[in-house]
């Protein structure tokens, strides 16, 4: 269960980290804008995720 919520966490953090490489390159404002919406689902998912795991 630790485990398992160590590597969710990590997974977690390099999304954002990847998010945050890819916005920071980006070259439009409509980029940043996709790259927003992109990230809300993927925490969104990721969310619901962590609700199905723990108990």
């Amino acid at each position: 269960m630790g485990e398992c919520l160590r590597s969710f966490c990590w997974s977690t953090v390099q999304v954002y980290v990847g998010v945050v490489v890819n916005v920071v390159s980006a070259v439009s404002v409509d980029e940043v804008s996709n790259q927003i919406r992109r990230l809300k689902r993927t925490h969104f998912v990721a969310a619901l995720a962590a609700a199905a795991v723990l108990p």
